[in-house]
C-alpha cells in the first residue's frame, strides 16, 4: 500500500499543469447583508467575507456567495 502511494505522489509531482488546470471544488455561501462584516458592494464582499474565502481557498476550494435577502 505504502509502495503504491509512493508512486502515485512521483507521478502527481511529474505533471503539475494537469493538477492546476483541475477544477476546484466550489462553496456557496447563501447570504445576507450585514456590513461591514458582510455586504454585496464591499471589497471583496466585507471584513468576514474575505476571512471566510482565505480560509476556504487555502484549502483548494473556490468560494462563491449569493446574496439573497433576509
Amino acid at each position: 500500500m505504502l509502495f503504491v502511494w509512493g508512486i502515485s505522489a512521483v507521478a502527481q509531482a511529474q505533471n503539475p499543469v494537469e493538477e492546476i488546470s483541475q477544477a476546484r471544488p466550489e462553496i456557496l455561501f447563501a447570504v445576507g447583508e450585514w456590513p461591514p462584516m458582510i455586504a454585496e458592494n464591499a471589497i471583496g464582499y466585507g471584513i468576514l467575507a474575505r476571512r471566510v474565502s482565505a480560509v476556504f481557498e487555502a484549502m483548494g476550494y473556490q468560494v462563491r456567495y449569493e446574496f439573497l435577502p433576509w
